[in-house]
């Protein structure tokens, strides 16, 4: 299957690595690919779409695909290299990112009181 990615081409360029274009398309067999590696991935697709994008945790705690910015761009997910490493590269450091958001919003909608006694037992 075809999965489809932005890539950082100034870090491309720093690595050395040929990269014409910003948009990729890599070509995977997702029976080679571990179970938890084809979830992050499909959880960051459309239905019907090879596109992969940034997650994030909104205010409210809710879990959005970025598939858009403001302006109407694509919100493709962006790699440091234009292969499937750098591709579950990207989609590990936004799981993390997503996960620090989600954070952050949940310590936001607690109560004072629980937030303070959660910011002492770290």
């Amino acid at each position: 299957m075809k999965l489809r990615f932005a890539v950082n081409q100034g870090e491309c360029l720093r690595r050395g690595i040929d990269c014409n274009s910003s948009t990729v398309s890599i070509e995977v067999d997702p029976a080679k690919l571990p179970q938890e590696e084809r979830n992050l991935i499909a959880n960051r697709m459309l239905r019907g779409k090879i596109d992969v994008y940034y997650v994030s945790y909104g205010p409210d705690a809710e879990w959005r695909l970025s598939g858009w910015d403001e302006d109407g761009a694509s919100s493709l997910i962006c790699a440091d290299s234009p292969d499937y490493a750098g591709l579950i590269e990207a989609v590990r450091r936004n799981e993390e990112d997503a996960k620090r958001q989600l954070q952050m919003a949940t310590r936001a909608a607690q109560p004072l009181g629980a937030a303070l006694s959660d910011a002492c037992k770290q």
